[in-house]
């Protein structure tokens, strides 16, 4: 009688958990089908123009595929990701990275101190260091300037306004980006459902 009423009891919240497990598995096979993804991306927001000449690229510069990374170097979501993204680098030689920077042209802001060395970084070192200093800056929890600069010195007089900060500042206001980090590929605003690291599933062909 006990396992009998045991059985009763239990049934009805298996049942659930196996058409659980089989709406997760149907939804999982919608999702990574190549065509739903990109007939989403399409009808996602698409950039206003490209972004020439603008922030630090990252891989391959010949890619088919580009995702540009709009972010704040105080951006906690932003720091996380990062890591994902040089892994999704590593896996997907046909794609490129494009990180633009969103900071006010103002000497005295934290956040323009910190982009103004990534972009004199980026005109004094090669390629891999430049790399290996973003992932040093976001891989750091206490975000330390001062510490950063010392371990990563430039030339540029860093206490000027900057044209290249102000030109992406004003891109990202040109296209209603209102919110880090964001994510465009190939043009089009990364749809919602997917994450950076779906993202090796359907550029790796």
């Amino acid at each position: 009688m006990v396992p009998a009423a045991v059985w009763f009891s239990i049934k009805p919240v298996i049942k659930k958990l196996q058409e659980h497990v089989t709406t997760k598995r149907d939804y999982l096979r919608i999702k990574f089908n190549n065509q739903v993804f990109y007939n989403l991306l399409r009808k996602e927001k698409q950039i206003i123009e490209e972004p020439e000449g603008l922030g630090i690229d990252i891989g391959n510069p010949d890619a088919k595929f580009t995702l540009i990374k709009i972010c704040n170097p105080y951006c906690g979501p932003c720091a996380e990701a990062h890591p994902r993204l040089e892994k999704v680098l590593e896996e997907v030689p046909q794609l490129k990275l494009k990180i633009i920077f969103v900071a006010p042209n103002n000497p005295r802001n934290l956040a323009f101190q910190v982009v103004r060395h990534f972009m004199a970084i980026a005109n004094e070192y090669t390629p891999e260091q430049t790399k290996l200093a973003l992932r040093s800056w976001y891989t750091d929890d206490k975000k330390e300037y001062e510490k950063f600069a010392a371990t990563w010195p430039v030339r540029e007089d860093l206490n000027k306004p900057s044209t290249s900060i102000e030109a992406m500042y004003s891109w990202c206001r040109k296209n209603n980006t209102n919110y880090t980090p964001s994510y465009y590929l190939n043009g089009h605003q990364l749809p919602a459902a997917y994450s950076i690291a779906d993202l090796q599933y359907f550029l790796s062909e």
